[in-house]
C-alpha cells in the first residue's frame, strides 16, 4: 500500500517597502528600503489508517533606515509533522515532532532551537476544517551560548482551523498553549503558560498572485510579562496540489 499525498499548499513571496525623502522635506522621516520573505507549506498524506501532516512557516526581512544600523523585521523557522492513527474512534492517537529556531541571533545561526515531542489525542471537526489536540509535551531548548539544555514537561493545547471563505479568500488560523508542569530549571516565569497564536487571512485575486495578511500573537513571560502583537502584509505566489 502506497502514502497518498492528499494536499500540497505552498505560498512563498517577496515585500518590499522604500521611501526616500529630499533634503527639503520638512519633516523627521527618513530614507529606508526594507524587504521581507515568506514561506508557508501545509501538506497530509495518508496510509491505510495512518495520517501524517506537515507545516512549515517561515518568514525573514531586513530593514535599513538612514543614519542607522539595519534591523530585523521579522526572523522565524517552523516546522513540524504530526502522525494520527484514524481508527474510527471519537478521539485518534497522535505523535508530533516540532522545532522553532531563528535564522540568526546575535552573529549565532538557527540559535536557539527548541525541539517539542507531544503525544496525545486529538479529533477533527467539520470535516477536519477545525482540529483539536491535548497531549503531554517534551520540550528541549538548545542555546549554543549556554553550557546546559533545559528539558521542560507539560500539557500543550493545540487548535487549528482552516476555512475557505470564498473561491478567492481562505483564513488559517492557529493557536498553542504549552503550560510546564516539571523542568529542569528553577523558574517561576518559566512554569507560567506559553501562548502563540496566528491567523493569516490569504487573498487569491489571480490563480497564482497571493495577498498575505498574517495577524500573530504570544505570550511568553521569560521574554516579558505582557502580550506581544504583530501584523504583516505581503505579496506573494501560490501553488496548490
Amino acid at each position: 500500500m502506497l502514502w497518498v499525498l492528499s494536499v500540497l499548499s505552498i505560498s512563498t513571496g517577496l515585500k518590499l517597502d522604500q521611501a526616500y525623502y529630499s533634503s527639503s522635506w520638512q519633516g523627521e522621516e527618513k530614507n529606508f528600503l526594507s524587504w521581507g520573505v515568506y514561506l508557508n507549506l501545509d501538506g497530509s498524506s495518508s496510509r491505510g489508517v495512518f495520517e501524517v501532516g506537515e507545516r512549515v512557516r517561515m518568514e525573514y526581512g531586513k530593514i535599513y533606515m538612514e543614519g542607522e544600523e539595519p534591523g530585523v523585521t521579522a526572523d522565524k523557522l517552523e516546522g513540524e509533522l504530526v502522525g494520527k492513527l484514524g481508527m474510527g474512534w471519537a478521539v485518534d492517537p497522535y505523535l508530533s515532532l516540532r522545532t522553532l529556531t531563528s535564522f540568526t541571533t546575535d552573529s549565532l545561526i538557527f540559535n536557539p532551537v527548541e525541539f517539542f515531542q507531544s503525544c496525545g489525542l486529538g479529533r477533527g471537526f467539520f470535516s477536519k476544517s477545525l482540529n483539536l489536540r491535548l497531549g503531554f509535551t517534551l520540550r528541549q531548548t538548545l542555546d549554543r551560548k549556554e553550557n546546559d539544555v533545559p528539558l521542560d514537561g507539560g500539557l500543550e493545547i493545540f487548535g487549528g482551523f482552516v476555512k475557505e471563505i470564498s473561491r478567492m479568500l481562505t483564513i488559517r488560523s492557529e493557536i498553542r498553549v504549552f503550560k510546564v508542569l516539571f523542568s529542569s530549571e528553577e523558574s517561576e516565569e518559566r512554569k507560567s503558560p506559553d501562548l502563540n497564536f496566528l491567523t493569516i487571512l490569504s487573498l487569491k485575486p489571480w490563480k497564482y498572485l497571493e495577498i498575505n495578511l498574517n495577524i500573530e500573537a504570544k505570550y511568553d513571560k521569560e521574554e516579558v510579562d505582557e502580550l506581544q502583537l504583530k501584523e504583516t502584509l505581503s505579496f506573494g505566489f501560490s501553488l496548490n496540489l
